[in-house]
């Protein structure tokens, strides 16, 4: 048996190494639930929902255009209208269901990623990069998550596939169809327009107007067809989306995350594992002139997330896997002609061990992890209850977590009672609203008995305890290392009953 598996695994290498990524995959598909960051779930997720239960004119009618692209939530809705009519509810069915699809569509990364090496380098290289590919730590989590940073990523390597394939086999229309696909990319993720300049400028350079022109025709075309006709639709003029996007972002710079210069060049060396990432890095330096057509996009959209001031770890996706391809390309071509590493080979060898080990317990570790569990799940119990009028979403932090309602399923008021909300103010807003809650989320185990017997003497109410969501273990680590922004902790649930009914 072991025979027949290691003589697969040297005639079919790729095979082998597209069934690893597969797996994983999948196993991120069952365990992943939940949501990584709050785009991917309340800009794609909760919109979609929305417009099944309330039609999507409610939220076209409005004077301001969403800064957002709604092409992809709108595959979400068609996703959660034909589920709807086969009978498919449950919200962690239908997640499922939606997590299957990104983890087929992302094993595209792994082919186009491979196929990209093997028309720069050869085979054995390529195989290198197809097997980081399945199996580096971050992608597999990264797949199935709703993250429009990650989803431009097959569209935007099948677009530098083609341009390659264009310049190896001398047929110019490869460069239309790699047009298109640069403009399905840019749908899903505004700022690769960094990385299609980056590609214009090496035309430009290389003084190649046909190809230029052909590009930019089919980068219209596509760009027209799909976010212009959209927003068209919806708003009543082209690119309204777009528009409002850039005018939020450059209004909203600075209320974001912010950082030094240096941040994501600091996080891509992180990421990749040191001290090994340091020679992934000094490849992708050294292929800057053979391959430009992939690294002056790549440098150019680091350049430019370097310097703007919103800077959030999700936003540097687009390019880690042109990162992996050129870094590991550019190392291998260099470590050939390298005194110094020939006659250090075992120390080459032992930084790609080490790689390899520290890898894999993160993958093993992350990919199946449940991000943001006590939110998701506290909220999705309650679905499964018939009784529900109302429900009170507390913390001991001075603002609660967004509410992730899409697992709530029942269309009834949620109201948060943060530490820095009064009383009063939560009961009038009770009152005010009409409906009064019977179940209470306690947010967070800080001084949460105090909380419970505060809230049982003010609102004259017993409380019967139903249900304790423990975090994920990186929910968890995550909130011991940093407290202040992750606040992924432990819910405690419960019923409200008036002493009357007790």
């Amino acid at each position: 048996m072991l025979t027949e598996i290691k003589n697969l695994r040297q005639s079919h290498t790729f095979i082998v190494i597209l069934i690893l990524a597969a797996a994983f995959r999948l196993i991120a598909a069952i365990f992943s639930k939940g949501y990584g960051m709050s785009d991917d779930h309340f800009l794609v997720i909760e919109i979609a929902q929305n417009w099944v239960d309330k039609g999507p004119g409610q939220w076209f009618d409005r004077d301001e255009p969403h800064g957002h692209s709604m092409v992809y939530p709108f595959l979400h809705y068609l996703l959660f209208l034909l589920l709807k009519g086969s009978d498919v509810t449950d919200p962690q069915t239908k997640m499922l269901v939606v997590r299957i699809i990104h983890a087929i569509y992302s094993l595209s990364i792994v082919w186009f990623g491979y196929s990209i090496t093997r028309i720069l380098s050869n085979k054995k290289t390529a195989n290198q990069v197809g097997l980081m590919l399945a199996l580096f730590w971050i992608l597999p989590i990264m797949s199935v998550r709703n993250l429009i940073e990650y989803i431009c990523i097959p569209p935007l390597l099948a677009g530098f596939y083609l341009a390659l394939k264009a310049e190896s086999t001398a047929k110019k229309s490869y460069w239309i169809f790699s047009g298109l696909l640069f403009g399905l990319a840019f749908v899903f993720r505004y700022q690769v327009a960094i990385m299609i300049v980056g590609v214009g400028f090496v035309l430009i350079f290389q003084k190649k107007w046909r190809e230029l022109i052909a590009l930019s025709f089919a980068l219209a075309i596509a760009i027209f067809g799909i976010q212009g006709i959209f927003d068209w639709i919806a708003w009543g003029y082209p690119f309204a989306a777009l528009k409002y996007y850039i005018i939020n972002n450059i209004q909203g710079r600075l209320s974001f995350t912010t950082g030094p210069w240096y941040r994501y060049t600091l996080l891509i060396l992180g990421v990749f594992i040191p001290p090994t990432s340091l020679l992934l890095a000094w490849g992708f330096i050294r292929s800057w002139k053979k391959f430009s057509v992939l690294w002056v996009p790549t440098i150019l959209f680091l350049f430019f997330h370097s310097y703007f001031p919103n800077k959030q770890e999700r936003f540097i996706l687009p390019i880690l896997p042109l990162f992996l391809i050129l870094g590991t390309i550019g190392w291998n071509e260099y470590l050939k002609n390298s005194n110094f590493w020939q006659n250090r080979k075992k120390l080459h060898n032992i930084l790609w061990i080490w790689f390899w080990i520290a890898n894999c317990f993160l993958l093993i570790i992350v990919t199946p992890n449940y991000t943001k569990k006590n939110r998701a799940e506290s909220l999705y119990f309650l679905s499964k209850k018939n009784d529900v009028s109302a429900v009170i979403w507390e913390s001991y932090h001075d603002i609660t977590p967004i509410i992730p309602r899409y697992y709530l399923v029942h269309d009834v008021p949620v109201y948060t009672y943060p530490k820095s909300k009064s009383l009063q103010s939560l009961h009038e807003e009770i009152v005010q609203i009409g409906f009064k809650p019977n179940y209470i989320i306690f947010l967070g185990g800080k001084n949460v008995e105090k909380r419970i017997e505060d809230f049982k003497l003010n609102f004259g109410s017993e409380l019967e305890f139903l249900k304790k969501v423990n975090p994920s273990l990186i929910d968890y680590i995550l909130f011991r290392a940093n407290p202040k922004y992750n606040v992924n902790e432990t819910s405690y649930i419960y019923k409200i009953i008036s002493k009357g009914n007790s």
